[in-house]
């Protein structure tokens, strides 16, 4: 899904923009995803910290690590009713749009570099409220 169908589906991409996440780093978050909930203590496990945002409700999305080897990314607040995105399938998706649009072959860039490299060609990722509807802002 692009840009279009997602600003088609209410969601003002001006609302969106690269800002610190206060990503709860190493501790609970109020109220988000119930008491086992955690946050990942090193954010660089996530490619797209800082990057990736929630369509429904405009916000940061944070990293969560709710056991060894399972990320995801989820609503701070958990108002908008969303559940937890993997975070696998969207860095994934990500990283292989990259390397389209840039014509790299992306796996020729180690995996500590690319949370580098992103950071300077895009400027934020909208999850829809669809399964798979990613916005991309180079």
């Amino acid at each position: 899904m692009g840009v279009a169908e997602l600003v088609e589906e209410g969601v003002r991409l001006s609302a969106f923009g690269r800002a610190a996440t206060g990503a709860f780093v190493g501790a609970k978050a109020p109220g988000l995803l119930g008491p086992k909930a955690s946050f990942v203590v090193e954010n660089d496990l996530y490619l797209l910290h800082d990057l990736v945002w929630c369509g429904p409700c405009t916000r940061p999305l944070i990293a969560a690590l709710l056991s060894p080897g399972r990320r995801y990314y989820g609503c701070p607040l958990g108002l908008c009713g969303r559940p937890l995105i993997r975070a696998e399938p969207i860095e994934d998706e990500v990283w292989q749009r990259f390397g389209v649009r840039y014509a790299v072959p992306a796996e020729e860039i180690p995996s500590e570099r690319r949370q580098a490299v992103l950071r300077q060609v895009l400027a934020f990722v909208v999850v829809g409220a669809k399964p798979g509807a990613l916005a991309l802002a180079w």
